[in-house]
């Protein structure tokens, strides 16, 4: 069962999800009704955090196609390979190695087969 916020906590996390927000905590928690410390135990909490990321994401997405141009200018201004990396994997087009080790004994076909006739054996004796 997901945690609903208050309105206070939707006001903190519509101030605080604004790309250019000047307000300090002070000001965010006296404009909300609470003490700055409620801000931040507001933050610590899953529900409220994940609200908050979902609302700057809401906000800010229509600015990023301007933030990968500014990349890609960047990219070819510095030769940064680090930007380069981090730009083809937010498009999908670079993945982690994922390597898999088999720990199996059986390396061979007939070994298969014979452990496979095996757990059928076990299968037919349980039924």
């Amino acid at each position: 069962m997901s945690k609903r916020l208050n309105e206070k906590q939707v006001a903190a996390i519509a101030i605080l999800s604004q790309p250019k927000r000047t307000m300090t905590y002070e000001q965010i928690a006296e404009q909300v009704g609470v003490a700055k410390s409620t801000l931040f135990e507001w933050k610590k909490l899953d529900h409220f955090d994940k609200a908050l990321n979902k609302e700057i994401v809401r906000v800010t997405k229509d600015r990023l196609p301007d933030v990968f141009d500014s990349i890609i200018d960047n990219i070819k201004q510095t030769g940064n390979a680090a930007a380069f990396r981090t730009l083809i994997q937010a498009h999908g087009m670079l993945t982690d190695k994922i390597e898999i080790e088999s720990k199996s004994t059986s390396t061979n076909a007939d070994d298969i087969r014979a452990e496979i006739e095996r757990l059928r054996g076990n299968m037919n004796m349980e039924d």
